[in-house]
């Protein structure tokens, strides 16, 4: 063992053949890369990810002190994005969500204080109502827009203004900041949503809105088109992630690649590049000719975990497996990146090198297994 322990010494003690400007640093947000959470079903593929089990056993821990989920699910994706581009977060009050996903959608930089008015549908569920996210939805640029002319009757006081320039994402500006604290769609599915509706001093004012809305869209045109089309009425709208635009300073990233339009929007705040994510790492190696430090956000198994699909989750995982981590572990063995970091919602973050590669005693686990090691670590933190 000691002289194995010696020949990896001496083989891994140039981490790099490029200088210091020249270094390739990739940082991946992974979204859900632990899984759904609860019990790992039965019919999981024993071996589905041999490399990255291989990369988080040999990895180390980065300090970075990002808050926890809120549970198991993704509700700490856009606390940690905020993290990343070293943003201040107050405590109590919401990320301003809203502003920065209008500034990546349409670029446009204003002091106003902005909230999302995403179209939803909700349905019944045992005595209360859960939400259908609006990328269940189908919804069309055109009926949007057909859908805010008819809201605007709402908003036509007091320079509220609503805009819709994705079908998804919708804006409402409010006359004045609101003293209301809010809960992200991602919290929430499966949810009663009259446990989360808007609280806080002002709350009252968004219970009325929201009334006048769901009246209005209940005898929408729109609606019955969709409906008899087979598609599911829009009947309300979720308010979320209030606030104003963010100063974002220059947080060392050189380049932004992903589609999560927070994550455009903060890199665009802190005048890193944004790129589209390309097909997989072969073709992001190609392509990021820029040196320094890369942050790729890889948010395909987001859905697959907030629905609790361990079957979507595993077929969505097992292409990021192929696709990404294995080209990247043979990246990193031939020195075209310096170092690799992952980072999973719950704040954790591993870095590994070509050195860590040779860390051969370490033993792997099951990637889900490491969200319940985690969590005893917070517990253990606490005490």
């Amino acid at each position: 063992m000691l002289r194995a322990w010696k020949r990896w010494r001496q083989g891994t003690e140039v981490t790099s053949l490029m200088p210091d400007d020249a270094q390739r640093h990739l940082s991946v947000l992974v979204a859900g890369l632990y899984g759904p959470g609860g019990d790992v079903p039965d019919t999981l593929a024993e071996d589905l990810m041999p490399q990255l089990e291989m990369l988080l056993a040999r990895a180390t821990p980065v300090d970075f002190a990002a808050a926890p989920a809120a549970d198991d699910r993704c509700a700490g994706f856009d606390t940690l994005l905020y993290r990343l581009f070293e943003v201040d977060i107050a405590h109590g009050v919401d990320l301003p969500i809203a502003a920065t996903t209008r500034f990546s959608d349409c670029g446009i930089s204003d002091s106003n204080w902005w909230i999302r008015a995403d179209p939803v549908h909700l349905e019944p569920h045992g005595t209360g109502l859960v939400l259908s996210g609006n990328e269940m939805l189908d919804l069309t640029q055109s009926e949007a827009e057909r859908l805010a002319v008819e809201l605007r009757e709402i908003f036509t006081a007091d320079t509220w203004l609503l805009e819709t320039p994705r079908p998804e994402r919708w804006y409402l500006r409010a006359p004045a900041a609101q003293r209301i604290k809010t809960h992200s769609p991602d919290e929430i599915r499966g949810r009663d949503v009259g446990n989360y509706l808007p609280s806080g001093p002002d709350a009252k004012t968004w219970h009325s809105l929201l009334n006048e809305a769901q009246i209005l869209l209940h005898a929408s045109p729109v609606n019955l088109e969709r409906e008899q089309r087979g598609c599911p009425p829009i009947n309300s709208l979720w308010f979320w992630g209030g606030g104003c635009l963010p100063s974002v300073a220059a947080a060392g990233w050189t380049q932004l690649w992903g589609e999560d339009a927070l994550a455009r929007g903060l890199a665009r705040l802190a005048g890193a590049a944004v790129r589209a994510l390309p097909a997989n790492a072969t073709h992001w190696l190609r392509a990021a000719t820029r040196p320094g430090a890369q942050l790729l956000v890889f948010d395909q198994a987001r859905a697959a975990v907030q629905y609790g699909d361990w079957a979507n989750w595993q077929n969505v995982m097992g292409v990021f497996e192929e696709l990404w981590i294995a080209p990247l572990v043979r990246a990193l063995r031939a020195r075209e990146i310096t170092s690799l970091t992952l980072y999973t919602e719950q704040g954790s973050g591993m870095r590994v090198t070509r050195r860590d590669l040779g860390r051969w005693w370490r033993h792997r686990r099951r990637v889900p297994q490491y969200r319940m090691r985690e969590h005893h670590e917070r517990i253990n933190q606490r005490r």
